[in-house]
């Protein structure tokens, strides 16, 4: 059976959006449910697209003690951004990143956001540092567990479930 134009454009619209919504949602880059609204699931993600730059959102806390560390800021090809802790001893990893509030993803060129901006201070790729931070798992993070909520999709993305998570608190070039 042959369609008319306009419905033949309409089936071809709603398969279109169908397909944004799926590729959100198994990407990792938001909730379904947040998805198909076309809301935003991590507020503090950053206005030029993508998944932002990971911070704790007014409210949310993540349970551990806070420890001074050294590192050296990472950004691999994938646009993760990790620090190599290098102190202290016996929690030296590659741990993906989550900032602290108020940060922002700072591209010098716009189409390859590769840093952070923290209180006016920039940092990127080997930059070494040092703050307090915590050193958690991807589980602790607010809904680091729950599958579509943005700290799981965009933690199993950069593959914190396997190396850690600092969450940073205070941070300065070392």
């Amino acid at each position: 059976m042959l369609c008319s134009w306009s419905t033949a454009t309409q089936r071809t619209s709603v398969a279109l959006a169908l397909a944004a919504v799926l590729t959100l949602a198994v990407s990792g880059c938001g909730s379904t449910e947040a998805a198909a609204q076309g809301v935003d699931s991590n507020p503090a993600a950053d206005s030029q697209g993508g998944a932002g730059l990971p911070m704790l959102r007014s409210g949310e806390q993540v349970e551990g003690a806070a420890i001074a560390f050294e590192g050296t800021v990472a950004v691999s090809s994938d646009g993760c951004m990790r620090v190599l802790v290098s102190s202290p001893e016996g929690d030296q990893a590659a741990r993906w990143a989550v900032w602290p509030a108020g940060s922002e993803l700072y591209a010098p060129d716009t189409s390859d956001p590769s840093s952070a901006r923290v209180g006016g201070e920039t940092f990127s790729d080997q930059d070494r540092v040092s703050g307090t931070a915590q050193l958690v798992t991807l589980a602790d993070l607010p809904d680091g567990d729950r599958p579509g909520a943005y700290f799981e999709g965009r933690g199993r993305y950069c593959d914190a479930q396997e190396s850690g998570v600092i969450v940073i608190s205070e941070i300065a070039k070392a």
